[in-house]
Order: structure tokens, then C-alpha cells, then sequence
């Protein structure tokens, strides 16, 4: 449920959505999401001082049904 709706929000925040990919890993009960955007991109899913990457955390914190943690990735 995470993953579709993660991919829907950060696609329309980027210049390059097709760059776009977001997985999810399931380890010890904690799901770990990964956002792998192009590498100019990358300032756009962090956002100003943190905001939009704050935004999606809170997202995470909301729906999540186990401890989840988010990892930002750049295409090289």
C-alpha cells in the first residue's frame, strides 16, 4: 500500500519521473523503503531543509503497520 502511493507522490514532485523507482525490503519484521530518483532529482525529494523528505517520513509514520524506515538512492 506504502510503495504505490510513495511512487503516485514522488513521481509528480520530479523533473524526471520515468527515473523514478521505490521498492520496499522486508528484514526482522522492519520494512525498509527504498526512493531511487535521478541524481538531479535528488535535491527535489530532500526539498528545503529537509521538508519534502520530512513530509514522506510522516507519510511512512501514518500507514505503516510495522517499523519502517526510508532510504533516499540516486541514479549514477
Amino acid at each position: 500500500m506504502l510503495v504505490p502511493l510513495l511512487t503516485h507522490i514522488v513521481k509528480h514532485l520530479m523533473t524526471q519521473p520515468d527515473e523514478v523507482n521505490i521498492y520496499e525490503q522486508v528484514a526482522d519484521g522492519i520494512s525498509s523503503i527504498h526512493i531511487s530518483v535521478a541524481q538531479d532529482d535528488i535535491g527535489r525529494v530532500i526539498g528545503s531543509e529537509g521538508r519534502v523528505l520530512k513530509a514522506l517520513r510522516n507519510i511512512i509514520v501514518l500507514l505503516a503497520s510495522r517499523p519502517t524506515e526510508l532510504i533516499i538512492d540516486r541514479d549514477n
